[in-house]
């Protein structure tokens, strides 16, 4: 099936270049034939008229005519549109002038090209047959058609009807000369056309016909239009043929139901309207027979009225079809944008029969049918598929089916979940014999519900945090208030103090400075307002945090500082405090119980020309690592790799947003049993704001 359908564009290709080939035969045909009959013209060669007596029956005006088609068909083939247009418009004047020469009006162009012909030939006018006239006015108007016409539905009918319409009146006419019949047609004048003007007019329709059915793909992908089509000549044929009283436009009736075959609603208008135009050409094409001509207009009208009866139906029936089509392509896409697939199984052979949507949920083929057990087998877990045993043994025991919430497979191994609506369908005695339903994919509605859990958990966790932030703060507040008289009495103790006690006292009120300092960080972190930006010495800083550290620290791991002196940067000590804090406790998080080392260390980074240095804080562990995905999402609220009572997801989160609101960025380095390290780059002060 699908070589066929690679080869499908291959033979479409073939075909469209076979016709043109057609096309551009045809024309060069009726050009060469007419131009040779207008070179004979031009010698004045009473020889050549003894001789070629065939030849001189097409006149010099067709000739002429004929030539300027062939050419202009030829232009248009080869997108010379101006040179096609300015030849096209040479045959419709002559056929045009022509019929009103015939209609009586006083034109004289009798003679045209041939009034100095010689006398002793015999008097050859230059007046074609109307039926000649008429070709040339239809060929000249559908190359201008085609070269003006706006609308794609119009220029596809003129290369339907006209052509087909030029090549039935040149068959009848080869046929009349050809039979020598008294009846070949030539209208009111009594004059037929010739063989020559014939056969350029057979060229002429066939390369007009092969070029529109080139950019017809419909057409030229089906044989069957060729039938018709033969139909058409051969009731046209035997239309002519016989007498007034047989009827045989009737006959057009089926041909114009073989529209239904095709997609292209006009081509049932085209079909009708080319059987009404034959049949009226046959009602004065054919034979006079053994009743009044008034009588056979009514039988005709009859015909045509029936013709167009069958094209109303067939018309009515492509709307049917177009809006059939809309509403499937409507409904399936409806399906697939809501996730939900539809289905039939019926009890008496078990094959279940599923929608485009219900098959692309389960990752079944389109547009087959599989059995009920194959579809157990190949989409629904083991586990589940007891369950669907159960609903059909309820709903064959004509029980209401209660919705089925399921899991199923995918091609690619991928479980979904899915809610099943079934319904009972009952035969004309209320007996149940299969089962109705939807499907509907909530996979997308299980995650996020789930998530939403997840999300509520780490909210109510973080407002935890919130509410023992608030609670640390109001005991900082009395541990402040409680630290105050050791501040303000030690110093006067001191003057009153032995050296031994002074050094006590020293002690003292250092100790009870880092508490209060401590309850001002404590502070500073339980407010949601802002602290302002100082000057930080990120040394001397992460010295003095790394009393807390080691007193937080298990013991197995070692802290171990390599800290160089840097220049000051400006922001927040409470938070650079709180980042420092953060990162050492992630990483003995990550070493746990066993043996390691937990390394803090600074250092100053020169810019480049003009640009401010940088201060860079690392620390680093000897933990277990990550691999590279967990490294990329360690930032990302709420992502922890510890379990679940463990962490929030908010703690590096946090330390990224505080580097980042101090203009730093920060960079983590990690592999599987090759530990972390976590660098933070802050910009430095300017040398003289530093002095200052």
């Amino acid at each position: 099936m699908e070589r066929l359908q690679q080869l499908e564009p291959e033979l479409l290709a073939r075909r469209r270049a076979t016709l043109r080939s057609v096309s551009i035969t045809g024309a060069a045909t009726t050009l060469a034939i007419s131009l040779a009959i207008l070179l004979l013209y031009a010698s004045h060669d009473a020889g050549f008229y003894q001789a070629h007596r065939l030849l001189f029956q097409m006149t010099a005006n067709p000739a002429l005519g004929f030539a300027a088609a062939g050419g202009s068909l030829l232009a248009l083939l080869h997108g010379r549109r101006r040179w096609s247009a300015a030849l096209a418009a040479v045959p419709l004047l002559i056929g045009g002038l022509t019929l009103l020469e015939y209609l009586g009006v006083a034109i004289p162009i009798d003679q045209l090209l041939i009034s100095d012909w010689p006398a002793t030939t015999g008097p050859m006018p230059g007046r074609p047959p109307p039926n000649s006239a008429t070709i040339l006015l239809l060929s000249g108007g559908v190359v201008l058609l085609l070269l003006t016409a706006r609308r794609e539905a119009t220029r596809r009918l003129a290369l339907l009807l006209v052509p087909i319409a030029i090549v039935a009146v040149a068959i009848e006419a080869l046929a009349g000369q050809v039979g020598q019949s008294a009846f070949a047609v030539g209208w009111w004048s009594g004059r037929p056309m010739s063989i020559p003007s014939a056969l350029c007019a057979l060229s002429l329709g066939a390369a007009m016909l092969a070029q529109g059915w080139q950019d017809e793909t419909a057409v030229i992908s089906r044989l069957p239009l060729w039938l018709p089509a033969l139909g058409y000549f051969a009731i046209a044929l035997f239309d002519v043929s016989t007498p007034l009283e047989v009827n045989a436009g009737l006959c057009y009736a089926p041909l114009v139901a073989c529209a239904l075959w095709f997609q292209r609603a006009y081509l049932s208008v085209a079909l009708a309207a080319m059987a009404t135009l034959l049949i009226v050409f046959g009602l004065f094409a054919s034979p006079p027979g053994h009743i009044p001509f008034d009588v056979a207009v009514v039988n005709r009208s009859f015909a045509i009225a029936g013709v167009w009866l069958v094209a109303a139906l067939v018309y009515a029936q492509h709307i049917t079809r177009r809006d059939l089509r809309r509403c499937e392509h409507h409904f399936a896409t409806a399906q697939s944008i809501a996730s939900i697939g539809s289905f039939e199984l019926h009890f008496s052979d078990m094959v279940l029969t599923g929608s485009s949507a219900f098959q692309a949920l389960h990752g079944l083929p389109e547009d087959t049918t599989c059995d009920w057990a194959t579809f157990l087998r190949t989409s629904i877990p083991l586990d589940e598929r007891g369950t669907f045993d159960g609903m059909i043994a309820a709903a064959k025991a004509g029980q209401d089916a209660r919705d089925l919430d399921y899991s199923y497979l995918r091609h690619d191994d991928d479980v979904h979940n899915a809610v099943m609506h079934v319904d009972l369908l009952l035969d004309s005695l209320g007996k149940p014999v299969g089962i109705i339903g939807v499907v509907h994919d909530v996979t997308a509605l299980r995650r996020a519900e789930v998530q939403q859990a997840d999300i509520e958990v780490q909210l109510r966790h973080a407002q935890k945090l919130e509410s023992l932030g608030m609670f640390a703060g109001g005991i900082a507040h009395d541990l402040n208030n409680t630290l105050v008289p050791i501040t303000t009495l030690a110093p006067l103790l001191m003057e009153s103090s032995d050296p031994a006690g002074q050094q006590i006292l020293e002690v003292m009120i250092g100790c009870a400075k880092r508490a209060r300092d401590l309850v001002r960080e404590m502070l500073a972190f339980s407010r949601k307002e802002e602290a302002a930006p100082e000057p930080i010495r990120l040394d001397q800083l992460v010295r003095e945090a790394m009393t807390i550290i080691r007193a937080g620290i298990p013991t197995n791991i070692a802290v171990v500082d390599e800290l160089a002196q840097v220049p000051p940067l400006l922001g927040s000590k409470g938070q650079i405090y709180q980042t420092i804090l953060n990162l050492a406790t992630n990483a003995a998080q990550a070493i746990g119980d066993r043996p390691g080392t937990i390394t803090i260390g600074s250092s100053s980074e020169p810019g480049g020309a003009g640009d401010t240095a940088n201060v860079r804080l690392f620390v680093a562990d000897d933990g277990p690592g990550m691999d590279v995905a967990t490294a990329r999402r360690v930032f990302e609220p709420y992502f922890s790799t510890k379990p679940t009572a463990g962490g929030t997801g908010l703690g590096l989160a946090i330390v990224n947003k505080i580097v980042k609101s101090h203009g730093g960025t920060i960079l983590v380095r990690s592999a599987p049993a090759k530990g972390t390290r976590f660098d933070l780059l802050f910009p430095a002060m300017p040398q003289q704001a530093a002095q200052g």
